[in-house]
């Protein structure tokens, strides 16, 4: 060979050893005596041997069982060269030229971590306001109402003129509904370093998010209809989590939706903290497999485009949000309601939650269409107190009667409603004024006042809208009865929802101590196994809780029982099946035995132990009548190494090892008979050398009887596999024909 090779032997991807072939035979296979051992039933006792050739490596299967395969293809001989592969049993064998090694493929470095991107927005400005001071008359009151309860968004900002000090009910608000029918706010993503509102569907990808080393990447783009998510290095997402399965789940494009189906792995997949089979997925939902979470996202496909002219959270000033308010609108973001001072004490604004960023510069638009987009650009709190301005100024503007005395509004609060009445249609009380009643209405009107807001206080609002409502059967209004009375009928809304939630939830919390009971008593059948009791309480489970995890667990876990009762039956009729050929076989093996093929007889007795058989008393034969048929073979060979041991040591040397050759073909396992034979055949070897120069001599010298008694001797003393043996018999040969 033009450079020595050896064997590198794996198994289960492992590398186990290296055996460097230097110009002997070696054996491979379970037995004790080989060479190479390999612990597997599979493989026989002698299964194959190797030779080192001028080609390569020659090999030759000496089993009759056991399949091995060169580079994926069964062969029972053949030459073997650098880079070929051999598959026996559980081990893999690979043929390397001396001094290379196997190194483990290093994984491809995981990509670097793209920015989800964003699309181009119109930049928003604070040069001009949003919206214009609305003038509101101030309410004149004649006693400052007390605060200092909870809830008074709608009442703390008014002073009602009331006879007494006593204050109104903490608990009274004004829910503002604003309209937002005339504006198209559009989808909007605030989520970030940046805001800014998303283009069409068809411009969006979807991708998965990674924490550092929890996959073989990222951020993963989910370009194909079906993406593999799991262990195995096949799946397009390989996790390095030993707790999910080679191939966990699955995600599915159907149009435009995305859905993750899990493929019933064992430690299942979650959806935002919920165990699913198959749910379709929004932007933002995390996904755990294992002990891996990842987070499913519809991005813009431009976003890296753009993500450079993003301005940074923190150039932002905390002014420029409410650029666009007056300084009477200012807001008091800490308590919730609108701040009232002078406009140089305003309290600093909270943290935004994105900033504000540059785009390219949009075509000049109508001040109208300005005044939309500005107020699309604002978020969810600035859009809601600039609503509840724009609705106050329009009911103030459309207001059929002018009224005297009108709250002062501020920013995030809201002018009660009163009953509206139909142009052209008079209202109560519509043309008298208090002035022009008689002393006795009068009275009248002031005592139902005080009465009505004393009903008022004390939160018995039926009685108070009916005493106020008297008040109007006279006048259209007495100082602050409109107020009075739309707080009134707003108290009683509230009170009526507080009630029918505190209903509501009792029914819940009753509903859930039922569902609590029937999984516990559920849980207590399932563990003793009495399925059909426990199946029977699964429909007032699911009336209670339709979508039960511990239901569906339970229904798989009969499923499985239900299955394994079946595998086990089936799996006991084949056992029975399996143990009654194995005895066939083993008594149609001892038939080999009383034909002394032991060989064959141990092979055989290897295979039927590899098969799954169940009978102790089979599996414990076969293994008695193995070491019996051992002790046979070693009862021939043994004999035979002591004679070639002791012609050896008498200097018979072409005798000793003619017997080491017998004892080598009785039994080719036992290294003794092999190292003999190599002992003694290269003192004969240089015998035949010496040998063989006499008879060449003579025959140079025409003593050609000589010449023919030397080479005869010879071939008496070395093999006929050896060259001196090859060169004394072609000369000979040779003197005959002459």
């Amino acid at each position: 060979m033009s450079a020595a090779l050896k064997l590198e032997v794996f198994q289960n991807g492992e590398l186990l050893r290296e055996i460097a072939l230097d110009g002997e035979e070696i054996s491979v296979g379970r037995g004790q005596n080989c060479a190479v051992r390999l612990d597997d039933r599979a493989i026989s006792r002698k299964h194959a041997i190797f030779r080192p050739t001028a080609e390569g490596i020659e090999f030759e299967k000496q089993s009759r069982f056991g399949n091995i395969k060169v580079n994926g293809k069964d062969s029972d001989n053949t030459t073997l060269k650098v880079g070929d592969r051999m598959i026996m049993g559980s081990f893999e064998l690979r043929v390397k030229q001396d001094g290379n090694f196997s190194k483990p493929i290093p994984l491809p470095p995981a990509p670097s971590t793209p920015v989800i991107q964003m699309p181009d927005i119109e930049m928003i400005t604070k040069t001009t306001p949003v919206f214009t001071e609305v003038e509101v008359k101030p309410l004149i009151m004649d006693t400052p109402i007390q605060n200092g309860f909870e809830g008074t968004e709608g009442i703390e900002a008014l002073e009602f003129e009331t006879p007494t000090d006593s204050p109104i009910p903490s608990d009274i608000t004004t829910e503002i509904s604003a309209n937002t029918d005339s504006f198209d706010f559009g989808k909007a993503d605030q989520g970030g370093a940046t805001r800014a509102f998303t283009k069409p569907e068809s411009e969006l990808k979807a991708v998965l998010e990674f924490s550092d080393g929890a996959a073989n990447l990222s951020i993963f783009e989910l370009t194909e209809k079906e993406i593999a998510i799991g262990r195995s290095q096949k799946c397009h997402v390989v996790l390095e989590d030993k707790r999910s399965s080679r191939k966990h789940s699955v995600i599915q494009r159907q149009q435009d939706k995305y859905f993750l189906k899990d493929l019933g792995s064992a430690n299942g997949t979650l959806l935002n903290g919920l165990r699913i089979e198959e749910q379709e997925l929004q932007s933002g939902d995390v996904i755990q497999i294992g002990d891996t979470q990842f987070v499913f996202k519809m991005v813009q496909a431009d976003y890296e485009q753009k993500k450079d002219h993003f301005i940074p959270v923190q150039h932002l000033v905390g002014h420029e949000v409410e650029a666009g308010l007056p300084p009477s609108m200012s807001m008091s973001m800490d308590a919730g309601m609108p701040y009232q001072g002078p406009y140089d004490a305003l309290p600093p604004p909270p943290p935004q939650p994105a900033p504000i960023f540059e785009a390219e510069k949009a075509p000049s638009k109508s001040f109208i269409g300005k005044l939309i987009d500005r107020y699309r650009a604002m978020n969810t709190k600035q859009q809601i107190i600039y609503g509840v301005v724009i609705l106050a100024a329009v009911w103030y503007l459309t207001d059929e009667e002018e009224v005297d005395t009108k709250a002062k509004l501020n920013v995030g609060q809201s002018q009660p409603k009163v009953a509206q009445v139909k142009k052209g249609e008079k209202k109560p009380g519509s043309g008298q004024s208090f002035d022009n009643l008689t002393p006795e209405q009068q009275r009248y009107i002031e005592t139902e006042y005080q009465l009505g807001f004393d009903l008022f206080k004390n939160r018995e609002y039926d009685n108070a809208l009916l005493e106020i409502g008297k008040i109007f059967s006279l006048v259209q209004d007495y100082k602050n009865a409109r107020e009075i009375e739309a707080f009134a009928r707003e108290g009683k809304r509230k009170l009526e929802a507080q009630e029918e939630e505190r209903k509501k939830k009792e029914q819940e919390r009753q509903a859930q101590l039922k569902l609590q009971s029937l999984l516990e008593q559920v849980g207590m059948l399932m563990d003793k196994k009495r399925f059909k009791e426990a199946e029977v309480l699964f429909p007032e489970i699911e009336l209670i809780q339709p979508e039960n995890a511990a239901v569906s667990e339970w229904r798989k876990q009969m499923v499985a029982e239900n299955e394994k009762i079946e595998k086990e039956a089936i799996a006991k009729k084949e056992s029975i099946e399996v143990n009654r050929l194995a005895w066939a076989d083993y008594l149609k093996t001892l038939d080999w035995v009383k034909a002394q093929k032991y060989w064959d007889a141990l092979d055989r007795f290897d295979e039927i132990l590899t098969r799954p058989i169940r009978d102790n008393k089979l599996v414990k034969t076969v293994k008695d009548e193995t070491k019996r048929v051992e002790g046979l073979i070693a009862a021939e060979r043994d004999p035979l190494l002591i004679e070639a041991k002791a012609l050896e040591q008498a200097g018979k040397l072409s005798e000793a090892y003619r017997a080491y050759q017998k004892a080598y073909n009785i039994d080719s396992t036992n290294t003794e008979s092999p190292q003999g034979m190599k002992r003694i055949r290269g003192t004969l070897s240089a015998r035949a050398r010496s040998i063989y120069a006499e008879g060449v001599f003579a025959e140079s010298y025409s003593d050609l009887e000589t010449a023919e008694k030397r080479y005869t001797e010879v071939m008496d003393v070395v093999p006929n596999d050896d060259d001196y043996y090859l060169k004394a018999e072609k000369r000979l040969r040779r003197l005959t024909i002459f």
